[in-house]
C-alpha cells in the first residue's frame, strides 16, 4: 500500500466482486494507510470506484470504503448521509436507504444508473429540517417530528456535479 495505494481500492473491489472477506492484517493495513490514497490520480481512483460499483455487491464495497476511511479520501460528501434519519415514510436512514437502493439494481444496470442511485439523496443531510408534528391529537404522529428535505434535489445535483468533476468524469 505504501508503493501503490491504489491496491487498497482494488482489495475492496475484489472483496465486493467475489464476496471475499479481507484478511484482518490486510484490512488493518488499509485502514492505517487510507490517507495515502491522496497521492493517486483522481482518474485511477474513478476507474476502480466505477468497477466496484459495477459489481453485484456494490453496497458491500461501499461499506468497506466507508469503514476503511478510503471513501473519506475521495468522496467525503457521501459520508454525510451516514446516520441521517428520514421521515416516517422511509424504512431506513439516508445511507442505508441508498445502499438498499443500489443493491436492488439489476445486474445489467448501467454505470450511469448506479451512480444516479448512489447520489440521488446526497443533498438530504445538508437540507434536513425538523419540526413538531402539527396535530398533537394524533398519537402515532405525535411521537415523531415532521422531517423535510426542502430542495435536496437541487443541492444534491450541485454536490453530485462537484464530485463528478473532482473524479474527472466526462
Amino acid at each position: 500500500f505504501i508503493d501503490d495505494p491504489l491496491r487498497m481500492l482494488r482489495a475492496v473491489r475484489f472483496a465486493a466482486r467475489f464476496g471475499y472477506e479481507i484478511d484482518p492484517s490486510t484490512w488493518a493495513g488499509i485502514v492505517e494507510s487510507a490517507e495515502r490514497l491522496a497521492i493517486v490520480s483522481r482518474e485511477r481512483i474513478r476507474e476502480e470506484f466505477c468497477k466496484m460499483l459495477m459489481t453485484s455487491r456494490a453496497p458491500m464495497g461501499m461499506e468497506l470504503l466507508r469503514e476503511s476511511g478510503l471513501l473519506a479520501q475521495f468522496a467525503p460528501e457521501l459520508l454525510t448521509m451516514v446516520g441521517v434519519t428520514q421521515n416516517v415514510f422511509h424504512a431506513y436512514p439516508v445511507w442505508e436507504h441508498t445502499m438498499v437502493a443500489v443493491g436492488q439494481l439489476p445486474a445489467e444496470a448501467s454505470l450511469q444508473l448506479r451512480l444516479s442511485m448512489l447520489l440521488h439523496d446526497i443533498g438530504k443531510p445538508s437540507t434536513k429540517t425538523e419540526e413538531p408534528h402539527p396535530d398533537p391529537l394524533l398519537e402515532k404522529e405525535r411521537e415523531h417530528n415532521v422531517v423535510h428535505f426542502y430542495h435536496h434535489q437541487d443541492v444534491g445535483a450541485d454536490m453530485a456535479r462537484a464530485l463528478m468533476v473532482r473524479l474527472k468524469f466526462a
